[in-house]
């Protein structure tokens, strides 16, 4: 227990404070920054990808003939050098037997570094080994071999936005709840405002105003 003096003014309490304090607002700009500059990053990352499978791909001139070694799986084959050109493609498996090639219904093109082509034919290699292929057409042309593009575009694309926008929705809701709190927070310490002046009671030993008649 404290003592305190006859007369002595009794401690001074802490200031209170507005909650949550204000470093939240940098979490949240924190948070969107992150989104973006993650978002823009991962962008990047999956177009180097890209363009690095697209360097991978096997190829054989136009007109002419080839061997490429392939696992089992589904490949895309190219065009690249000549779009909208006309040629012949033959491609038969290790065995010797023909592969069926099944011609692309939507649009898919690329361009990285020193290459650009459009998607034209999908096939399933049956089993791993060496396959040849033999091409006819106008000079100039390449065909380019290896695994679709697609998915690894659309899957870049929808990760980056998702990534992006997680961030941003993340602080935004971050920023708006500490701006209400502290908001709250504000009010409650100001207490109530009801208008007018506030009436405080005399000092001590003095008697309050009286509002009787004077008599004279």
């Amino acid at each position: 227990m404290t003592y305190q003096a006859p007369g002595a003014m009794p401690p001074v309490p802490p200031p209170a404070r507005v909650t949550p304090p204000g470093w939240w607002f940098g979490v949240g700009a924190l948070l969107i920054v992150i989104g973006i500059v993650g978002g823009i990053g991962l962008g990047v990352a999956t177009f180097a990808g890209l363009s690095s499978k697209v360097d991978d791909f096997q190829r054989v001139p136009v007109p002419g003939a080839g061997a490429v070694r392939l696992e089992t799986g589904s490949y895309t084959v190219y065009l690249e050098g000549a779009t909208g050109s006309s040629g012949k493609l033959l491609i038969t498996d290790p065995d010797g037997a023909r592969v069926t090639l099944t011609r692309y219904t939507s649009e898919i093109t690329y361009s990285f570094n020193k290459h650009s082509g459009e998607a034209k034919f999908s096939f399933e290699a049956p089993k791993s080994g060496e396959y040849k292929v033999e091409t006819a057409g106008e000079p100039g042309a390449t065909v380019a071999i290896g695994h679709g593009l697609g998915g690894g575009i659309v899957g870049g694309v929808l990760g980056a936005l998702g990534v992006g926008l997680v961030g941003l929705f993340a602080g935004l809701a971050v920023l708006i709840t500490v701006g209400v709190k502290r908001g709250r927070s504000r009010r409650a310490l100001a207490g109530p405002n009801w208008g007018g002046q506030p009436s405080w009671p005399p000092p001590p030993g003095q008697a309050p105003p009286s509002h009787a008649p004077v008599e004279y």
